[in-house]
């Protein structure tokens, strides 16, 4: 009978493992009418946007990107037309002011987030040719959050979510 009741307790708690991520991520470069997903490169100003949706039925906190607790929780996967698997991820930061900050979202909202791929103080591994007009890389975003004090005392969610791999095309504008 014991080993029924830890049999069932253990089942139990896979199939609870295995339950939906209370949180989506996305980045939020549609495809065009082509089929083509386009993100233009136009010097340290180019950005694309990274989509958080809160999927669960109650309120998540998430770090702030720009305190150290966040800094490093978006990163990205990338994958080059020739298989080369690289990884970009924000840039090593020397902090003059910080302290843990986090922003809600209640069920069904979502945050979104430029990420400036191009400035390399803010990111690093989004290494681009500059010979080329255009460059296909395919490319999933990984939200990820380490549970440590600060973020159980202040119930900061934590886990890993990801992306679809999907592929874009950086394309450099024409200079005049």
């Amino acid at each position: 009978m014991r080993r029924m009741c830890f049999i069932a307790l253990l089942a139990f708690g896979l199939q609870a493992e295995a339950a939906e991520p209370p949180l989506l991520v996305s980045i939020g470069v549609t495809a065009d009418a082509n089929g083509l997903r386009l993100i233009h490169v136009n010097g340290k100003d180019a950005t694309f946007p990274v989509v958080i949706t809160n999927v669960s039925d109650k309120p998540l906190r998430i770090w702030a990107q720009w305190c150290s607790w966040g800094n490093r929780s978006i990163q990205f996967q990338l994958e080059g037309a020739d298989g080369t698997k690289t990884s970009a991820v924000s840039a090593v930061m020397a902090w003059t002011m910080n302290f843990p900050d986090f922003y809600e979202l209640k069920p069904g909202e979502s945050s979104v987030t430029d990420i400036a791929f191009t400035d390399s103080y803010l990111w690093s591994g989004f290494t681009l040719p500059k010979d080329q007009k255009t460059t296909k890389l395919s490319m999933r975003v990984i939200l990820s959050i380490h549970p440590d004090e600060d973020g159980i005392r202040l119930n900061v969610w934590n886990g890993t979510v990801q992306s679809e791999m999907n592929t874009y095309h950086f394309v450099r504008e024409q200079k005049e």
